[in-house]
């Protein structure tokens, strides 16, 4: 990806060099808190994940940047009928609006890339700050599980 998203902030595809920040806001306490899994992850478990997902030709991992600095990751799993899809933000970065806007520069990415249909969001629901961002994307309620919310968005 060579283009500017706006403000000078940069897409590109995740790399392992990426590996010690994604852990770190991966284990950050609100991530954590807005997680499925709220353990704290340990370094060689992580890496065996990213790795994995490197490696797979069914997931997408895009990094957004300004300068140095590394604002957050958005990644998209491909499955037959859905491609979940999540975001995780440097806490740095939280509360700047970002989150909405490198969702839609993804979902770019991936419709120009792949033949894409339909993306999937799941989202605990008291995690009313993802909710908002989805929404604010364009996102669409479908569903509630017992702790869980199910958006759809259509390609």
């Amino acid at each position: 990806m060579k283009f500017s998203l706006f403000d000078q902030i940069w897409p590109r595809l995740v790399n392992l060099e990426d590996s010690s920040e994604i852990l770190l806001w991966r284990n950050d306490k609100i991530t954590r808190k807005n997680s499925k899994n709220k353990n704290i992850i340990s370094k060689e478990e992580h890496k065996i994940w990213l790795e994995r997902k490197l490696d797979s030709n069914f997931s997408i991992l895009i990094m957004f940047e300004r300068d140095e600095t590394k604002l957050g990751i958005v990644r998209f799993d491909i499955e037959k009928d859905f491609t979940d899809i999540s975001i995780n933000l440097n806490p740095y970065e939280r509360g700047k609006s970002l989150g909405s806007k490198f969702l839609i520069a993804s979902e770019k990415y991936l419709e120009e890339r792949l033949k894409v249909k339909k993306l999937r969001a799941k989202i605990l629901k008291n995690n009313i700050a993802s909710i908002k961002v989805f929404e604010r994307s364009g996102y669409k309620l479908e569903s509630a599980e017992s702790d869980m919310l199910i958006y759809i968005k259509g390609l």
